[in-house]
């Protein structure tokens, strides 16, 4: 029985269990009734179990005559909730759909979260979200179809070539979990673009996330995808909904390694620098709050000589506001040079000098948006930090 949808067969009770996606104002709206018709090629999202703890898988019947020919489907602006229309697997690569992301979420009741996919075959009838840059209309066909007979669904085809290594976090204590993955791409930039994939967050309060961004750009990102270059730093925020231990566990990192000799994950609260590449499967195991939702690390891809790895100086202080990047002297002696590089090794701000100033202000403004590494040099050391706009 499905629960507080009344109707004929339709009221389990206790709680609403079916609900659709309203696209216009991004809410869900509780089904209540089950004269409730279903749109073709518009998804809903269902809780199903015997009890409150468990379930057991079952068939779902369908009955009707099945759909044929082109089903349109309006989008909006953000996330759409969709679905198959057809008693057939269809090819996202064979959909027309002119204004969403290369990326269709599909829910994964095992870890909590919604899996990131940019290729692969959908089943019948199965629901997925997908997000539009703006309002216009996705279109099924009967070109997208492929033989019902297939058992395939996900297939690891893609239209492009990458390397994908994954960081997926998740702990002892529960079952939930999420994947980050990470893709070098010689098509893609280090900002984000379309072979990157935003963020969709799940349902669950008590579900972990694991994400990035791109360099001009602050929306998390659950697919990450950038070209190669001789030094990548790609920030990397985690957020959990029950506090304490933690894992971050790196998968196929063995793709990155062929190609950087610094593969190293680094815990901005700890400063621990973990090597993966000497150390390809270590599990990195870390404390972490609710709410804590800050870049806790950062992955570094170079194949710069170490120096370039952040270091720190008792004498030197820099951080920021949300107006101005502060470089404080605890000692200043004779003349420092500051410059500023993005994520990429452009330098952005170059030969401000520091003579005998004990404080140097930087207008953010004129930063951009991702990763900016500081550097300070003196005659006597080099200071280098990394922060996050």
């Amino acid at each position: 029985f499905m629960s507080e949808v009344n109707g004929i067969d339709g009221s389990a009770g206790g709680f609403e269990s079916v609900y659709r996606w309203d696209a216009p104002t991004q809410t869900y709206v509780a089904v209540t009734d089950t004269t409730y018709v279903l749109a073709p090629g518009a998804g809903t999202e269902l809780w199903l179990g015997d009890d409150f703890t468990s379930w057991t898988a079952k068939a779902f019947d369908t009955h009707g005559t099945p759909n044929f020919g082109n089903v349109p489907v309006g989008v909006s602006t953000d996330w759409n909730l969709v679905g198959n229309p057809y008693q057939a697997f269809i090819d996202w690569g064979l959909l027309s759909k002119p204004t969403l992301n290369s990326t269709y979420y599909i829910w994964n009741t095992n870890t909590g979260t919604y899996d990131a996919h940019t290729s692969g075959n959908i089943p019948p009838h199965q629901g997925f979200w997908v997000e539009s840059v703006g309002a216009g209309t996705l279109t099924f066909s009967e070109s997208s179809k492929l033989g019902s007979g297939s058992s395939i669904f996900y297939k690891s085809s893609e239209p492009f070539d990458f390397e994908e290594a994954i960081l997926k976090l998740k702990s002892n204590n529960y079952s939930y979990s999420h994947e980050l993955k990470l893709r070098l791409n010689n098509l893609a930039s280090i900002d984000k673009d379309e072979f990157d994939a935003s963020f969709k967050s799940s349902k669950l309060h008590e579900a972990p996330s694991i994400t990035s961004y791109g360099a001009n750009s602050n929306k998390k990102l659950s697919i990450n995808s950038f070209n190669y270059s001789d030094e990548i730093i790609v920030p990397i925020s985690v957020s959990v909904g029950i506090s304490g231990e933690h894992i971050i566990e790196p998968i196929n990192f063995e793709a990155f390694n062929n190609e950087f000799d610094f593969v190293e994950l680094k815990d901005n609260n700890s400063g621990m620098v973990y090597n993966l590449k000497l150390n390809v499967s270590e599990e990195i195991i870390f404390n972490i709050n609710e709410g804590d939702d800050s870049e806790r690390f950062t992955l570094r891809l170079s194949n710069l000589m170490d120096e370039s790895v952040e270091t720190d100086n008792s004498n030197v202080n820099i951080y920021k506001t949300n107006e101005n990047t502060i470089i404080e002297f605890s000692n200043p002696i004779g003349n420092y040079e500051i410059s500023i590089y993005n994520s990429i090794g452009q330098e952005v701000i170059e030969n401000v000098f520091s003579s005998n100033e004990k404080t140097v202000l930087i207008n953010n403004d004129k930063l951009p948006h991702g990763v900016n590494i500081i550097t300070v040099k003196s005659s006597q050391d080099v200071i280098v930090k990394k922060l996050h706009y």
